[in-house]
């Protein structure tokens, strides 16, 4: 099946984003007028059962099918293993049935192009996302002249302790540093010297911003359906569950011997 890179003019794109324990799909249409249809999960349900009929919800509010979309982009990530899985999946099943051009995009970095539509006088931008178990995904963005929000720090996989060190060192007004994320609120502000962004009108938008980011980056985000994946900076998420059960197993064998 051949999938060829799209014309440089997209008139609709479908961004899915559920890296999140909420997820969120946008219908973004880029004809001149930018305008977006978008849907987020209510509190406390399961992506993977939500997503889908979500998608459809979005279409029809649109009065499209999925035929008619130009173009399928998700966020790959980093973020909860199991969301992440669920939007590459999703958005590689629909791109390669359809005949659709796929885009991955970093979801910090999507994130981070949301959060400076709020703070526009933002020169420097951080999205510190909590990991759990005492550890950030974070990333640090830098605007320039044109607008465009382009990575300084890449996205990694930190200690709350090495935050404070790899992103305390600040340079420039303190006016025009932000952060944003829910990582953000777990490292003293004193420390980081940044305003924050409270992301809680971002989150059920992320999908937007993916949208938005898969515009701006262009081809530089097209991936083949087939070879699509997710951004794990965790990469032992899968072996840490095997290496827990294991464990457990052996305190078992322990114990009866």
């Amino acid at each position: 099946m051949n999938h060829e890179s799209p014309s440089t003019s997209i008139g609709s794109l479908l961004a899915i984003e559920t890296s999140s324990e909420q997820g969120s799909v946008c219908l973004f249409f880029c004809d001149g007028n930018t305008e977006a249809i978008s849907e987020a999960s209510p509190p406390g349900s399961k992506c993977s059962d939500w997503l889908l009929p979500a998608i459809d919800r979005v279409l029809q509010r649109a009065a499209l099918t999925l035929p008619q979309v130009d173009a399928i982009a998700f966020g790959a990530g980093p973020g909860a293993f199991t969301g992440v899985r669920t939007a590459c999946a999703t958005a590689q099943a629909l791109a390669y049935a359809h005949e659709k051009p796929l885009y991955a995009v970093d979801g910090l970095h999507a994130l981070a192009l949301l959060a400076q539509t709020l703070a526009p006088e933002a020169t420097q931008l951080d999205v510190l996302l909590d990991a759990r178990m005492g550890e950030l995904y974070a990333a640090r963005f830098t605007t320039d002249d044109d607008t465009r929000v382009r990575p300084l720090i890449a996205t990694r996989l930190i200690s709350i302790a090495e935050a404070k060190s790899t992103f305390g060192g600040a340079t420039g007004p303190a006016q025009a540093r932000f952060a944003t994320g829910s990582g953000a609120k777990l490292i003293d502000n004193d420390v980081m010297n940044q305003r924050i962004i409270d992301d809680t009108s971002l989150i059920p938008i992320w999908a937007q911003g993916v949208a938005m980011l898969c515009l701006q980056l262009g081809e530089a985000a097209l991936v083949d359906p087939l070879l699509a994946e997710p951004l794990y900076v965790r990469n032992n998420v899968a072996q840490t569950e095997v290496e827990r059960a294991a464990s457990k197993l052996n305190s078992a064998v322990a114990v009866t011997c």
